[in-house]
């Protein structure tokens, strides 16, 4: 046993979790000083559990519940640990590791337990120990897509899917718990349960955004698969200067172009702010079957406000083209950011989030990014900016079935794959070779099969060109055309100011300096067969489908307040475009080197409070100190999801920290205890 590991509320110091060494209601801190493995005389059980059981299938699941319920035992649940909060581990407790249970199927025609069995679509069954790297492999080799997590190495079936479940596909296709249709459950009664729409439904409705380890232990879930993106362009952006207010400024036109990005291109992605070794900010967003000479204009403005003062930032951007979801998560986000991945142990770091509305984005940019200079200026390490919301996000579960397949459809998906799904949701097709996938509301065909590899003919200007040598492949070709894929080499810009995004007269100066900034331009494109880089979209029917299908639904379910929503994923995530973290660190041997650092990161994200009255925190990674946690995780749905707990589990045998019902008990001496009734 690791004395230094044990002392943590997870059991483990590790890139993941929020770490305090002040006392907290709901666990049980070891009195000692953790600032330094080096401080510790012996080894301590911690927050360790005392026993596990090694789950290989779901009946181990129910004796292990059994057991635990008939000798009043504490009970958690890990399926890979990696919960900011603590969770899946507590002092003295009986431990179900599901990390084992890793089967995959997939159902070409999939129809809920106990539901109309004339409506399926092609879904994958995964217990709940499979990881996301694991379940997007096997989706890849079967060209196909699933709604999951940035940090691969997170379960399918734990925390991530129970919280709600961002993912850099959300904002096309909803949230993880917007993509499960069905999950095996078992209860505190030891009971196996199925839940979906057609049976079990509060249990069901519970379990997609309520939070995991609270309702029962989840052993498989069943989640919609999608056809493959015709393909993904990521645009990798980098600027950095020392001049503090310019970089502010830098901040606030970043902060107004999030709405323009979601509403019109449906970009996704990911955003990092930092103050070390210089200020800097680096972006990598994506977005699927894009017309690459969009990717180039939606970032235009970043470039013309760094190219203005081009002695002042020093700036890298580039814009590639990967063939499918999956190769650009391993060398994009897998690449870049190896702990996505992997799950580095041994790193001490502090989080606390915030979710911020679009409103807040547009009305209070120069707010925000004052904000961010003042949490940078008290010594956090890093803003990382989750830009997963809005669109499907916002739309909520009404994607769903048709709608889901109409909104590929409208990006622009592969019409192989469109036709073969054709009949299970009655898209209307052309016959012959070159088959057609055609709006379902204006009956216009949207994106055709040529029945050709290689890039679409009209668009490659340099035939000869050779491939690099990575995997999906690179063309260099000229850049005269305004349909073509774009890449700005490392280098420092001239061109005009920025203001607020809106679009000036160029004088001659600014022009000259446009022009030389198109001749840098270059572009790469992937020559992966059948893949048509410049295939056209429809972006005003993008543009307004969510918010259409979000109008449809609540008109035609009801479903428009706390007791009806489809799931109880935080509503504050549901108006937010921007999740936002703040990442800390404490140093080892700093004297209460986490207390302090934790004080801090808890009080800077009062700021980010302030500027988002009525918003939240999206709970999978949240402040352990949140304030108001029922509030900020769960939102208006915490009054029916404390209901549903009541019922499914009355003695409280999932009990965990800041997860529903967890007000009513305590530590004392490392036990457990009901708080009494006052």
């Amino acid at each position: 046993m690791n004395a230094y590991n044990a002392s943590f509320t997870s059991g483990s110091s590790t890139v993941s979790y929020s770490q305090l060494a002040s006392e907290h209601p709901s666990l049980a801190y070891p009195s000692k000083d953790t600032s330094s493995p080096s401080n510790i005389p012996q080894c301590q059980q911690g927050s360790v559990p005392a026993y596990a059981v090694e789950v290989l299938n779901p009946s181990h699941v129910q004796t292990a519940v059994a057991f635990a319920a008939q000798y009043n035992l504490r009970l958690t649940i890990k399926s890979t640990g990696h919960d900011a909060l603590g969770r899946s581990t507590a002092p003295d407790s009986l431990n179900l590791w599901m990390h084992r249970m890793k089967n995959i199927t997939f159902h070409e025609n999939f129809t809920p337990t106990g539901c109309n069995a004339e409506v399926t679509f092609p879904a994958v069954t995964a217990e709940s120990g499979t990881q996301w790297n694991e379940l997007y492999t096997a989706a890849e080799a079967k060209n196909l897509v699933v709604v999951g997590a940035m940090s691969a190495s997170v379960s399918t079936g734990g925390g991530f899917l129970q919280g709600g479940g961002h993912s850099p596909l959300s904002p096309f296709l909803g949230l993880a718990a917007d993509n499960v249709v069905e999950m095996q459950v078992v209860t505190a009664d030891g009971r196996m349960q199925t839940a979906n729409h057609c049976q079990n439904r509060d249990l069901f409705w519970a379990m997609r955004g309520g939070g995991g380890g609270t309702f029962g232990v989840v052993t498989s879930t069943t989640h919609i698969t999608y056809p493959p993106f015709l393909n993904i362009v990521n645009v990798h952006f980098i600027a950095s200067c020392t001049n503090v207010s310019l970089f502010q400024e830098l901040l606030t036109n970043f902060i107004y172009l999030q709405s323009y990005l979601s509403e019109d291109n449906f970009w996704a992605g990911y955003s990092y702010i930092t103050m070390n070794p210089q200020p800097s900010l680096i972006v990598n967003y994506l977005v699927p079957n894009c017309n690459i000479s969009i990717a180039q204009e939606s970032f235009k403005p970043l470039l013309n406000f760094t190219s203005y003062y081009a002695n002042e930032f020093k700036v890298n951007m580039s814009i590639d083209a990967f063939p499918s979801f999956g190769i650009w998560h391993s060398q994009v986000l897998c690449s870049a950011n190896p702990g996505v991945c992997s799950d580095p142990s041994g790193l001490s770091t502090l989080l606390a989030s915030r979710l911020l509305p679009q409103r807040v984005l547009q009305e209070k940019a120069p707010q925000v990014a004052q904000a961010f200079m003042e949490i940078l200026s008290h010594g956090v390490g890093q803003i990382v900016g989750h830009l997963v919301g809005g669109q499907a996000v916002a739309a909520g579960q009404s994607l769903s079935g048709q709608d889901r397949l109409n909104l590929l459809a409208r990006l622009g998906l592969r019409s192989s794959q469109a036709s073969s799904l054709a009949h299970s949701y009655n898209i209307d097709r052309n016959g012959g070779v070159s088959q057609a996938v055609k709006d379902p509301v204006s009956n216009q065909n949207i994106i055709s099969a040529k029945g050709s590899a290689g890039m679409n003919e009209r668009n490659v200007h340099n035939e000869d060109a050779k491939h690099s040598s990575s995997g999906y492949g690179r063309e260099t070709l000229d850049s005269h055309r305004d349909d073509t894929l774009y890449v700005q080499q490392s280098s420092n810009h001239t061109g005009d100011k920025l203001d607020q995004l809106h679009d000036h007269k160029k004088s001659s100066k600014q022009a000259a300096a446009q022009a030389k900034l198109n001749e840098q331009l270059r572009f790469r494109a992937s020559t992966d067969a059948g893949l048509e880089m410049n295939s056209p979209i429809d972006l005003d029917a993008s543009r307004a489908f969510a918010k259409e299908a979000m109008r449809e639904y609540a008109r035609s379910s009801g479903e428009t307040d706390a007791h009806n929503a489809t799931n109880s994923v935080n509503p504050a995530l549901r108006r937010a475009l921007w999740h936002v973290v703040l990442l800390d660190a404490w140093a080892d041997g700093e004297p209460g080197g986490i207390a302090v650092r934790g004080n801090v990161i808890t009080e800077m994200n009062g700021i980010l409070r302030d500027l988002s009255p009525g918003s939240g925190c999206y709970l999978n990674e949240a402040d352990v100190n949140e304030p108001r946690w029922q509030e900020a995780f769960y939102g208006q749905h915490y009054e029916r999801l404390k209901t549903i707990k009541d019922r499914v589990d009355p003695q409280g045998l999932f009990t965990c920290v800041h997860c529903v019902g967890s007000e009513e008990w305590t530590t004392e001496d490392r036990r457990l205890c009901r708080r009494p009734i006052v």
